[in-house]
């Protein structure tokens, strides 16, 4: 598990990123407007491709994704961020400035966590649209 400490001596402790994680983040993907979820993709695709993939890289992927979450999603983002340290989005909302930068720089750039929003983008692609049937019969 990692710590976060911040300035003001709040210790939050972070739960492992589980299989659940992924899910969460796949799905909140899928609500994206459908015009930013393919641009966002293509983008994950050629940093993925274009280059041998590093912990910064992991990084900017990470970034890519939490960016457009948070700008569509916030609610639902802020959320599954709180999931991740035991508290409701109301409590999490409630501590220290610099708890919810330190908790996405945590998950960005971990060893641990670094290929965690590849994952999700490997399994949002794995998986059809419920919308979608993929085969008529």
């Amino acid at each position: 598990m990692k710590i976060i400490e911040s300035e003001s001596t709040t210790i939050i402790e972070m739960r492992p990123l589980l299989t659940e994680d992924v899910f969460t983040v796949v799905n909140m993907l899928r609500k994206l407007s459908k015009g930013d979820l393919p641009k966002l993709m293509v983008s994950v695709d050629k940093m993925v491709n274009e280059k041998e993939t590093g912990l910064k890289d992991y990084f900017d992927v990470g970034q890519l994704v939490i960016n457009a979450l948070y700008e569509s999603l916030e609610k639902e983002f802020l959320a599954w961020l709180a999931s991740i340290v035991n508290m409701s989005r109301e409590k999490l909302m409630k501590t220290p400035i610099d708890t919810i930068p330190d908790l996405i720089e945590t998950i960005l750039e971990s060893e641990k966590y670094k290929s965690f929003f590849l994952r999700v983008s490997k399994l949002y692609k794995m998986i059809p649209d419920k919308g979608k049937n993929t085969k008529k019969k």
